[in-house]
């Protein structure tokens, strides 16, 4: 696993970031809804 997200990473550095970023961010506004919800209900 470890092999295979290093070979991603040297191929398309940029991209794999972009990628990680766009799902760090996605993370964060499903947990922040999450926690909406719950303070809601």
């Amino acid at each position: 696993m470890a092999t295979d997200d290093f070979d991603m990473r040297s191929h398309m550095g940029t991209y794999s970031g972009f990628t990680k970023l766009l799902t760090y961010s996605t993370v964060g506004i499903v947990i922040l809804l999450v926690l909406m919800g719950l303070f809601l209900i």
